[in-house]
């Protein structure tokens, strides 16, 4: 059983001294985008009101997609870890950075 949902790529501007691409992710119709509710390691992604900024890093299989600490100045990046469970956010060198494929909305 596949599962999808649509969702809008905004490119960003971001730190001129980064080598990320940045974006937020909205809704495909209608207000809020993807966000945590802490930059912390463990975090749900979730469908939030105010909209986050996130970087994209290409890889061999995708994008890798993830959150830059204001705090620690850590990358956090997308995780899951089984199909049951919400994407998390996890200090990248923990655990081995998920590449992430987009796919045009038909």
């Amino acid at each position: 059983m596949a599962y999808y949902q649509r969702w809008r790529l905004d490119y960003v501007e971001g730190a001129s001294d980064r080598p990320q691409v940045f974006c937020v992710l909205t809704k495909d119709e209608g207000e809020g985008s993807l966000g945590v509710h802490s930059d912390k390691k463990y975090q749900p992604v979730y469908f939030m009101d105010d909209s986050q900024t996130w970087f994209l890093k290409q890889s061999n299989e995708g994008y890798v997609i993830g959150q830059i600490s204001q705090a620690d100045d850590h990358e956090y990046t997308w995780y899951l870890g089984n199909t049951d469970e919400p994407i998390m956010i996890n200090v990248q060198g923990i655990v081995e950075p998920q590449s992430w494929q987009f796919v045009a909305a038909e």
